[in-house]
């Protein structure tokens, strides 16, 4: 799995099941009410020098911590070009379901998440699924 500290992509609404039992592939209504939020948290994700500067200094000690209380095991971590923070992590949980493994991410995010945050799983070819091989964005 690796997560990073930037994402500039917004999930397209798709037809398919979203949850169990889901038939329609649709909801009761929009989410309109929270637009006007994420549109802040877009705007502050274009602005020139928003990723913060050494996330190994100001995150990794947060995200070490939390994985001590998760069954993720942190493998490695490297800065790229752009900023963004990739982190490796290693599954040691009972079983692996992706709703086990997606809350131990939720877990580990929300040790440095601040009042906006985004988050999306990928599979690790891009496209949005879950496999053995997962991957998570995220921005904070």
């Amino acid at each position: 799995m690796t997560l990073c500290s930037l994402a500039v992509a917004f999930a397209a609404v798709n037809a398919e099941a979203r949850w169990d039992g889901d038939r329609t592939g649709r909801g009761l209504g929009d989410a309109a009410a929270f637009a006007d939020a994420a549109t802040e948290l877009v705007a502050a994700m274009r602005a020139p020098e928003w990723v913060a500067e050494e996330p190994e200094v100001h995150l990794l000690p947060h995200l070490e911590t939390a994985c001590r209380e998760l069954p993720l095991k942190l493998q490695s971590t490297a800065i790229v070009n752009d900023g963004t923070f990739d982190i490796e992590l290693e599954w040691h949980g009972d079983g692996d379901s992706v709703g086990q493994v997606r809350s131990a991410v939720y877990g580990l995010l929300g040790s440095v998440a601040e009042k906006e945050t985004y988050i999306r799983q990928r599979r690790e070819d891009g496209r949005s699924s879950s496999t053995s091989s997962r991957a998570w964005l995220a921005t904070t």
